[in-house]
């Protein structure tokens, strides 16, 4: 992940030792040196194209991000999404949470008082299942979206109810060769 390669790298780049992440996403990772390397796509990437499908796909006018401040990977995200969304939509609220918690309340009822189109939650599988499960039980019908750290986890925390209907940017490649992708390449 972004936290721990951009703790680790810098150790491996003075020992020359080269490390290549899958799912570092933070785009300062690159940046610590020429051992240092990423196999997937960053936080600028991601956090614009989710504004993007808020903002045409999904037709949404405004939003609340939800960030995990205890996380650099999460605060990037919000930062990419916010700018490009904030080009045509209105942010209404950025709220924050850390790692540890898991009782949302304060926030999602400040989400339920401002009833936006679409809430941005770029966390990981446990926060993000825990949030989607809360909002669903206090009845918030906004959209939730994430980024890549939401996982497989979201709906393993969330449940199928809580999480049916939201989306999240995820990495993939037109040639992987299972029976999903093939559907969904046709």
């Amino acid at each position: 992940t972004s936290n721990i390669t951009l703790n680790i790298a810098p150790l491996l780049q003075e020992k020359q030792i080269p490390v290549i992440s899958p799912i570092a996403t933070h785009p300062k990772v690159t940046t610590l040196g020429d051992y240092v390397f990423r196999a997937c796509f960053t936080d600028p990437f991601q956090g614009k194209v989710m504004a993007r499908y808020a903002l045409e796909d999904i037709q949404a006018e405004t939003a609340v991000i939800l960030k995990k401040v205890s996380s650099k990977f999460s605060v990037a995200v919000s930062r990419y999404f916010e700018q490009e969304f904030s080009r045509q939509g209105n942010i209404l609220w950025q709220g924050s949470y850390l790692a540890e918690d898991v009782d949302f309340t304060e926030q999602l009822s400040k989400v339920k008082t401002l009833s936006p189109d679409v809430v941005f939650v770029p966390g990981h599988g446990r926060d993000s299942g825990m949030i989607l499960k809360q909002a669903h039980n206090m009845g918030i019908r906004a959209t939730f979206l994430g980024a890549d750290g939401w996982g497989k986890g979201v709906l393993g925390v969330g449940g199928k109810d809580a999480v049916d209907g939201h989306a999240f940017s995820n990495h993939w490649h037109m040639k992987v060769d299972t029976e999903l992708s093939r559907a969904f390449v046709q």
